[in-house]
This record gives structure tokens, C-alpha cells and sequence, in this order.
């Protein structure tokens, strides 16, 4: 700009020359660049055009210092040349350094880095040239000074290029005929797959509104400068930096949650900040907030939607000719950019207002949101409840290497909560088909949504339809979800397995996947306190883990015995974790609770660190059953063992626990004595419980008493009330059983032989 203004003595459309020139390098050099990536080692590439930049810049310097403008407009296109060169390499090795489970977060920090660093470069140049030119320097000074320096930084990305690992060389190969003009056949070639050309034409529109944009901050800053006569080259970067501010912003935030799994929803929230962004810039003015926030916003979103875009593209394209599809993807990026700088020129030759350009940009972004709306509208849903799921529940994820990246894979969790689907959906890497009782799809809200999300119906009467139709989804490679107990949990523990999971992994020949969700009973969305909802939570965040489990294969292994094998393995690991994160303070706080007698506080301060983590251990799974309620009193046998678990759970329940004596009658919620004498006289609507007493017969249901299995000083089964059913159409869950002792608590050792189905010792 100052060059033409001093020189030439008019302003002509210098940016809208350079931008031209930038993309022709890559029009015409795409075809070879990529088969350069594919037929050496990409780091080599990398490294080749790290040299070229050095020397390059060299070379411009020195003809900033010879004040020759040709010789720089040279320089410039031997950066586009080596642009050109390094863009395929520089992509493609991204997945074979890091692979593909990763491949989301490390393409979009590179992606929006790139972005950055180009307005970054601006900003700077822009702001230096101002103040150079203030200072007295002439404009070839203010330009070689910037030079000198920026040729001295490019030794940093030179030497950092030698510590990238090498990579080994795809496809051998010579140069086929005509590759040096065969752009279209590459396209062609990247067109083929459809999921390939979507995100190839994504990444396309992404450059072109970005080209767009870029000119429309030099347009507006030599408008603000024309309008207050501040520096061009200020006002530049000022404008720019609003810009920079939200590509860091959003491509930090977009890789961040792209770090685990590309995000495909992200696609469309991007798209829809961008149409807002334009909206706004149409609506501001001149030097207005309202303007530097849509430019910022512009940025912002861009980023989100370009990192998953990306990530697609790289994760889609086969190994052997990443770098060819890449660099012709790259030329679909040139024609849109290039079609973004002869668009913007037309409307700056036609005087178009930067308000109409917004309107007519945004109007082309509506199209877009409207296609792609329709391909990733379920993964957006699933994003935003992911988000709000984490939101209000901390989610611990382990055992996720023991998920299928691909595949059928049928999942089979415990059901503790209603919102167990989006717990499941928060913590998968891969979307999921889940099966839900037909009767829940005439409730409002939840039917429209099950039919949303593509739910397979289960119907009670008609179940071997819903078994063929979950086990043709698994066929197809999608993740079925069924919850093997057929209901929720009413007692805090398993209920009986049903067969339906057995019969669609044999139909499908699918693995099966345990899952097991811990820390989700309690919450408003459970029958603890034997209500839903009309409870207030405990706690504001529930700190939930969810454990993946190997996966089951095969008739013998796909059984209703190796899954609840699975699921108390998951438990018992489960339990060991709550220990590990919070044992420390949990002890701490237990020795000092009042609601335990000075005598059994000092009992377990003498303890050693494994025996009271055992017991405390303990009384947290006795913790989880529906029967023990907060603020009740335990009354316990003294002495005897197990007053120190029951002292424990107690502490859990925020309870009172009390020594039971002879001849001293203490009003209870629970008794727990060999000695139903003990007891006589008391409370009888209390709850009694026989430590290792007969197996349960009617008589015992008489008095309301129950039996409890010892281990040691631990509870290791025990029979509690039946729950109370919520609804009528509700299934019965056995809390005892008559001639057996009690359940197997859920999280203690492996699963006796000798338990049944409903895991009753």
C-alpha cells in the first residue's frame, strides 16, 4: 500500500494481486506436491521446505534493502511455492504420527495455529511498519527491519523440523503423465467417496470465508483510517487482533474437546456461529463494539468449525494416497479462496457496502448449515448433552481401550438412573443405538427425542422383533445399547439379567461390552428414597465413573453368568477407586463425626490405614442399598466386629449409630444382632437383621427381620425389604428370597458359585 501510494500514486488493488498470486502456486503445484508427500517420507519434505523458507526470506530481505519491489512480489511467490510444497507433507503426517483416536485434537491445534500465525504475521508486520514509518524510516527500511528478524525466527521451525520423528514412505511410485495438469483428476479421484468430498467441500467453504473475511478487515481498516486519519497499518492491526483473539479462542476450545475423538457436532455449532458473525458485522458500524465483537466471533467460530472438518478429512482419506487427496484438497481450498478474492473485488469495483457483502456471505453460509444439518444434526444433539451432562456430573472414564473403534459392539451397562443414556452417550467414543421399552416413547418429550436418536422400540409382547432389529444395526457396525436387567434399579444393587442380550449376540455374533456406571445412586434421577425427582441432590456435581469391561465373545463367554461376573469385577474396581480419591479425607472427617460413641471413634483411629478402608470399603456398598436412609439410627451388638462397619455407615448416611446392651431398650431404624432377643420390646416397625443367621424362611418376614452373611468382620450378603414398586406396570426386584441368606453385595469379591440369578447366596 505505501509502496503504490508513493510510486504509482494511487491505490490499486495490491492485496487482491498478492492474494491471487499466493494461490496460483498451489493450483498449479498441488498435483506434484502430493505425490512429493507420497513418495518420500513426509518429514523430509517438512524439513526441505523448512531450508527454502530460511533462504527465501534471506532473498527478500536483501531486496528490501535493494528497494526493489518486482524482486519482493518474486519472494512472495517462492513462499507460495514453498507453501504449496509443504502443505500436504505438513497434513498428512499428522495421522501417522499420532494415529487416530488423537487425530482431532493435534489437526486442529495445527490447523488454527496456521490461521493464527497468517493474522498474527499481519498484526505485527502491520503495527511495526507503522511505527517504523512514524519513527522517520523510509518505507524500504520499515519493511527490511521486520525482515531481518523474521529470517532469524525461521532457524527455530528449521531446527524443530529435526525433531519430528521420521516417518516411512506409503506408496513408491514415479511421476505419472500428466499429474503435473491432472488437478481435476485428483478431485475426481477425492470426490469419489462421499464422506470424503463432504468434508473436502467443508474445508473449502471454511478458506473462502476466510478469504473473505481477511479482505474485508484491509477494507475496513483503510476505511477507519480514511475516516479519523489514524495509520493504516495501526488500524490494520487492531482490527486483526480482534480476529486472532477468537481463532486462538475457539481452535483451543474446538481441539481441547476434539482431544480424545473428533467431534463431528461441532461442524454444525461452527456454521451457525459464523452465520450469526456475519449477521452481526452487517448490522454495525465503523469503529463500533459491536463490530470488532462479529469479527472476533467470525474467528471464533470459524476455528470450531474448521477443527473437526479437518480431522474428518485426514481420518477419512487412505494411508497410501493421504498426500495426493490432500494437495488436491488443497486446491479446492485455492479455487474458494481465489473465488473470495475475485468475489470481493467485483463488490468492491460495484461499491458494495461491507452490510450487503455480510447479508449475501451469510445467505451462501444458511445453505451450508441447511446441508449439513442434515448429516450431523444427531452428533450436534449428542455434543450439546455431552455438555450438559458434564455440567452438572464429573465423569470418570476407565477400561475405555477395551471399546471397538469399529464394528458392531453391542453394550451392555447396569440402569441405575433416567439418565443413564446420556451418561453412557457423555462417556463413548462412538455414537450409540440404544433399545428403550416402547411404553416410554407415548411419554411427551421422551418419544420425540428416542425417535430422534433412532431408538430401537422394545416391545414386551413383541420381542423377537426388537431382537432381529438390534441385532441387523449390529450387522451394520452400529453400537447397541440394551440394559440387560429390562429396568431400573429400585434397591440400589443388580437386578435379575434378562436373556434378550444373549439372543442379539448370537443372532449378530457381536462382542459384547460390560459396562458399569458408579455414583450415579442418589441422584435425583434415582429411586433412592424410593422417589424421582422430588428429592433435592445431594451434592452439585455427582462424581460419576463409568468402567468399560473386556469384552464378552462368543456363546459360552456372551452368557448372563460371564456378565455378572463383569459386573461385579467393574464393581469391586469401582469401590477400590472411590477409596484411592477420597480415603484420606473420608477418614479424617469419619474419626471426628459425632453421630459415631467416643468408645468406637477411638476403636477405629487405632486401625490400621487397610483394615479401616476395608471396613470403610464396606459400608459404602452397604451405603448404596435403598433400605439405609440419612439420618437414621443403627443399632449394633457391642462388641463384636461388625460395629465398626455399621459405625462407618453411619457416617455415610449421616446417621446416628448406637451399642446395643442387654436390659437397655434404644429406639432403632436398624438392629443388626445374632440376638433377636436383644430386641424385644423395641420399635417394631424396624428393620432386623440376623448376622449369620438361618437361610430366610416366611416366619422371619413375621417380625420384619432379615438375614445378613458375614465374612470376616464384613458384610458379605444380606437380605433388606423388597422395593416398593413406583408404577404398576413396574417388575418385581427380590430384596430376599425365602431359604436363602441374603444377596451378594455388588463390588465385594468375585461371584460365588452358589448364587443365583438374582445373585442370592
Amino acid at each position: 500500500y505505501w509502496v503504490v501510494q508513493n510510486n504509482m500514486g494511487s491505490f490499486i488493488q495490491i492485496p487482491h494481486i498478492l492474494a491471487a498470486l499466493m494461490v496460483l502456486p498451489f493450483l498449479f503445484l498441488a498435483p506434484i506436491a502430493g505425490w512429493l508427500s507420497d513418495k518420500y517420507s513426509k518429514v523430509l519434505i517438512i524439513r526441505g521446505a523448512a531450508v527454502l523458507q530460511t533462504f527465501v526470506l534471506l532473498a527478500l530481505y536483501k531486496f528490501a534493502q535493494m528497494e526493489s519491489f518486482q524482486g519482493m512480489v518474486f519472494c512472495f511467490l517462492l513462499l507460495a511455492i514453498q507453501s504449496a510444497i509443504l502443505s500436504p507433507a505438513k497434513r498428512g503426517v499428522i495421522k501417522e504420527l499420532v494415529g487416530s483416536n488423537q487425530l482431532g485434537g493435534a489437526s486442529g491445534i495445527m490447523e488454527f495455529t496456521v490461521v493464527f500465525a497468517v493474522c498474527m504475521g499481519q498484526i505485527l508486520a502491520s503495527a511495526i511498519f507503522a511505527s517504523l514509518l512514524k519513527q522517520g524510516k523510509s518505507g524500504w527500511e520499515a519493511a527490511a527491519i521486520p525482515l531481518f528478524y523474521l529470517t532469524m525466527a525461521t532457524l527455530i521451525p528449521l531446527l524443530l523440523s529435526y525433531r519430528i520423528r521420521k516417518t516411512e514412505v506409503v506408496r513408491e511410485g514415479e511421476l505419472p503423465r500428466l499429474q503435473i495438469f491432472g488437478h481435476f483428476l485428483q478431485i475426481k479421484d477425492l470426490f469419489k467417496v462421499v464422506a470424503v468430498r463432504r468434508m473436502a467441500i467443508a474445508k473449502a467453504l471454511f478458506w473462502g470465508y476466510g478469504g473473505v473475511l481477511n479482505l474485508w478487515q484491509i477494507v475496513l481498516a483503510r476505511q477507519i483510517s480514511e475516516a479519523n486519519g489514524a495509520s493504516y497499518g495501526e488500524e490494520l492491526a487492531k482490527v486483526m487482533v480482534v480476529s486472532s483473539l477468537g481463532i486462538i479462542i475457539g481452535g483451543s476450545l474446538a481441539s481441547w474437546m476434539s482431544r480424545k475423538a473428533i467431534q463431528p457436532g461441532l461442524i454444525l455449532i461452527g456454521l451457525g456461529g459464523m452465520i450469526g458473525a456475519t449477521g452481526l458485522i452487517s448490522l454495525a458500524s465503523l469503529e463500533s463494539f459491536l463490530m470488532y465483537f462479529g469479527l472476533g466471533f467470525a474467528g471464533f467460530t470459524g476455528a470450531v468449525f474448521l477443527v473437526p472438518v479437518n480431522g474428518l478429512l485426514q481420518d477419512l482419506l487412505p494411508a497410501e494416497s493421504r498426500g495426493r487427496l490432500l494437495a488436491a484438497s488443497s486446491v479446492l481450498d485455492c479455487l474458494a479462496g481465489l473465488g473470495a478474492v475475485l468475489l470481493q473485488l467485483v463488490w468492491t469495483l460495484l461499491d458494495v457496502s461491507i452490510a450487503l457483502q455480510s447479508l449475501m456471505l451469510g445467505g451462501c453460509l444458511v445453505g451450508a448449515w441447511v446441508y449439513y444439518g442434515r448429516l450431523y444434526s444427531r452428533e450436534t444433539i449428542d455434543l450439546l448433552v455431552t455438555f450438559f451432562v458434564i455440567k452438572f456430573y464429573k465423569i470418570k472414564v476407565t477400561g475405555l481401550e477395551h471399546f471397538p473403534t469399529s464394528g458392531g459392539v453391542l453394550m451392555t451397562p447396569n440402569h441405575v438412573s433416567y439418565i443413564d443414556t446420556l451418561i453412557l452417550t457423555a462417556a463413548s467414543k462412538r455414537s450409540i443405538r440404544f433399545l428403550m421399552i416402547e411404553d416410554c416413547f407415548e411419554t411427551p418429550g421422551v418419544g420425540w427425542f428416542a425417535r430422534y436418536a433412532n431408538t430401537i422400540p422394545i416391545s414386551r409382547s413383541k420381542a423377537k422383533e426388537a431382537i432381529q432389529s438390534a441385532a441387523q444395526a449390529l450387522k451394520e457396525g452400529a453400537v447397541v445399547c440394551i440394559f440387560p436387567e429390562g429396568q431400573l434399579t429400585r434397591t440400589g444393587g443388580l437386578s435379575e439379567l434378562k436373556r434378550g442380550f444373549e439372543l442379539i449376540a448370537r443372532q449378530s455374533g457381536s462382542p459384547v461390552l460390560p459396562v458399569y456406571m458408579d455414583g450415579l445412586w442418589g441422584s435425583i434421577f434415582t429411586f433412592d428414597q424410593e422417589r424421582v425427582l422430588w428429592k433435592l441432590p445431594r451434592r452439585q456435581r455427582y462424581g460419576v465413573k463409568v468402567l468399560f469391561g473386556s469384552c464378552l465373545q462368543g456363546k459360552r463367554d456372551a452368557s448372563r453368568r460371564r456378565l455378572a461376573e463383569s459386573y461385579f469385577e467393574l464393581g469391586r474396581k469401582a469401590f477400590d477407586q472411590r477409596i484411592l480419591w477420597h480415603g484420606k479425607n473420608v477418614r479424617r472427617e469419619a474419626l471426628r463425626y459425632r453421630g459415631i460413641p467416643r468408645a468406637l471413634r477411638s476403636e477405629l483411629k487405632e486401625l490400621d490405614e487397610v483394615d479401616f478402608f476395608l471396613r470403610l470399603r464396606n459400608a459404602m456398598q452397604l451405603a448404596e442399598l435403598v433400605v439405609f436412609k440419612r439420618g437414621q439410627q443403627f443399632g449394633v451388638q457391642s462388641p463384636q466386629p461388625l460395629e465398626h462397619v455399621i459405625a462407618l455407615l453411619a457416617f455415610e448416611k449421616r446417621g446416628v449409630v448406637v451399642q446395643l446392651q442387654k436390659g437397655i431398650k434404644r429406639e432403632c431404624d436398624h438392629y443388626f444382632t445374632k440376638n433377636l432377643d436383644l430386641c424385644e420390646g423395641v420399635n417394631q416397625e424396624a428393620i432386623f437383621y440376623k448376622i449369620d443367621g438361618a437361610p430366610m424362611s416366611s416366619h422371619d418376614k413375621t417380625i420384619n427381620s432379615y438375614s445378613l452373611v458375614m465374612n470376616g468382620c464384613l458384610v458379605k450378603a444380606i437380605s433388606t425389604p423388597d422395593p416398593q414398586k413406583i408404577k404398576p406396570t413396574d417388575l418385581g426386584q427380590a430384596a430376599w428370597k425365602k431359604g436363602l441368606r441374603g444377596r451378594f453385595l455388588l463390588g465385594s469379591d468375585n461371584l460365588p458359585v452358589e448364587a443365583d440369578q438374582d445373585f442370592f447366596i
